[in-house]
């Protein structure tokens, strides 16, 4: 999400969709297949990237763990989540 250059409040209003000042799970799945559309991320990928984000762990983003999240993302230039890739060349191992 941070390669498109949107500010972090940017995508967090596009993302809460019924406009209740908080991202469900649902919100953030459409939000990302739209952002996204040439990834299908599992059930699981998404829910993944919503712990990752939900700092209160209460299943829902509000605005300052969303945006703070992407901030600590950007200032130290890293992918706040990494998606594992197969090797089919390689062993079925994967730790």
């Amino acid at each position: 999400m941070l390669e498109f250059g949107l500010s972090p409040l940017l995508l967090f209003k596009n993302a809460d969709i019924n406009k209740n000042g908080v991202v469900s799970l649902e919100e953030l799945e459409k939000s990302i297949k739209k952002l996204l559309p040439e990834e299908s991320l599992s059930v699981e990928e998404i829910v993944s990237i919503m712990k990752a984000l939900d700092k209160n762990g209460n299943g829902e983003l509000d605005e300052k763990e969303f945006i703070s999240t992407i901030g600590e993302a950007r200032n130290h230039n890293v992918t706040v989540i990494k998606r594992e890739t197969t090797n089919k060349n390689a062993g079925s191992d994967r730790n």
